[in-house]
């Protein structure tokens, strides 16, 4: 059998928002892992012998997070201009 470590990624990366020329402009960076499959055996409760894929995170980096695509992050601006210009006038 093999001897698997739980791993994680931890970190702060800088993100940022902010009003240029009447528009929102958001920088969002994640930290996200660098990710390795391996094959495993895992032994189960009633005493069986498996072999299964194990996923390792082998580093971290400051990624463009997922959610940040430029299909979704117009609305989000929108939103936030709006309740903006509210709160200013």
């Amino acid at each position: 059998m093999d001897v698997v470590n739980k791993t994680s990624c931890v970190g702060n990366c800088r993100s940022f928002s902010r009003i240029e020329n009447g528009e929102i402009k958001s920088s969002c960076k994640c930290c996200l892992p660098a990710v390795t499959k391996r094959p495993v055996q895992v032994l189960c409760e009633d005493g069986e012998i498996k072999e299964t894929m194990y996923e390792d995170i082998e580093s971290c980096s400051c990624e463009a997070c997922p959610h940040d695509t430029e299909t979704e992050l117009p609305s989000m601006r929108q939103s936030l201009l709006r309740r903006l210009l509210r709160s200013v006038y």
